[in-house]
């Protein structure tokens, strides 16, 4: 039996990252009056008296400025926030690979376990984390979804679901969570996750970081392709995904169905602006994404863009997928409100159905 690492999950609510229009307590200012000076005579006495009076003054602050489009990258999807996802090809080592961009302010992600694997979430975890997008995410409006990580028994990490704990976190394990708000965050488990004010509701791990501080780690500067999962006939070089950050916290997903080296594929995160980075899936079957071009309300697989060559199409991300995957929504346009799920309950599963916060 493997050693098994109890997850440890922040219980709270993370504040709202998003820049929001606030309204400032109201101010009450008094106003006094100038006394005049006393007069006095041997007949009379003059007196006055000082009132105050109070205001209220509201101010509203302005709305943050929205997403811009960046040169170099081709916008896909724009809400009134502006930019929403954009993409771009980056070429290393001859290498094609595709990159899409989900705006951190812009878009909010849930994690979807699958029929296949990790085992048991068919059954085992709410409806909302079940292997197809959910009718709450169409609600609130889906902008696409890409390939998870490897098998469970590839022992590259842990799972967690909605609170539940599928497969036990490992320590030093390149670690994606996202919280109640839809932020997804990355970072080594145990050096950057858990977060103390980042009350994550699933996690997903696979194998240890490819990129961090904007650098090839170590393990990913080996040639040593083999600590990178296995492979097709023994064979390192083979389509590979990769998710990561970059600094503004935006998420990318990068990948190719041409045969890359593990190296390689950290060496074009790296070109993709990525600062924080891991590998998702590999081999021919399992890289494969599907972007719309507006948020989508109803099982629509007219993806704008997906992998080119993928084996497997991005449509059983609306039916049933096989395999772990993540999903991404659109906020809502108004940044007086956000895409929410209700968090966990003193860290037992707690269903986190999506939905958007009141004060649109």
């Amino acid at each position: 039996m493997k050693n098994r690492l109890s997850a440890f999950i922040t219980i709270g609510v993370a504040a709202l990252s998003l820049g929001l229009v606030g309204t400032v307590a109201s101010a009450h200012t008094s106003v006094h009056q100038g006394s005049p000076d006393s007069s006095s005579s041997s007949t009379s006495t003059t007196s006055t008296s000082t009132t105050s009076t109070s205001t209220s003054t509201t101010t509203t602050l302005p709305l943050p400025s929205p997403e811009v489009s960046q040169a170099g990258w081709m916008v896909l999807a724009r809400s009134a926030r502006g930019v929403m996802t954009d993409t771009r090809t980056i070429v290393y080592a001859g290498i094609r690979y595709t990159a899409v961009r989900f705006r951190a302010r812009t878009t909010a992600f849930h994690l979807h376990g699958g029929t296949i694997d990790p085992p048991g979430t068919t059954t085992g975890v709410p409806a909302d984390a079940q292997p197809v997008i959910s009718d709450g995410e169409l609600r609130v409006g889906v902008l696409g979804a890409f390939n998870g990580g490897f098998k469970i028994n590839a022992n590259a990490g842990g799972v967690i679901l909605d609170g539940k704990v599928v497969e036990a976190m490992q320590p030093g394990m390149g670690t994606a969570c996202i919280n109640n708000l839809g932020q997804l965050k990355i970072a080594a488990w145990g050096a950057g996750l858990p977060r103390k004010h980042f009350a994550a509701i699933s996690c997903r791990q696979n194998l240890p970081l490819m990129v961090a501080a904007g650098q090839l780690t170590a393990l990913a500067a080996n040639p040593a392709w083999g600590n990178w999962g296995a492979t097709l006939a023994s064979i390192g070089a083979q389509p590979r995904s990769g998710l990561g950050l970059d600094t503004k916290g935006n998420v990318i997903f990068i990948a190719t169905m041409t045969g890359t080296l593990p190296s390689q594929l950290a060496h074009a995160e790296i070109a993709a602006g990525i600062v924080t980075g891991m590998q998702l899936d590999i081999n021919p079957d399992w890289p494969t994404f599907g972007v719309f071009g507006s948020p989508q309300h109803g099982r629509s697989t007219n993806f704008i863009l997906a992998l080119p060559g993928y084996n497997k199409p991005p449509a059983f991300y609306m039916s049933r997928s096989a395999r772990d995957f993540f999903s991404v929504m659109a906020q809502p346009n108004s940044w007086t409100c956000s895409v929410v799920s209700p968090g966990l309950r003193r860290g037992a599963m707690t269903p986190q159905p999506v939905s958007v916060s009141s004060g649109c």
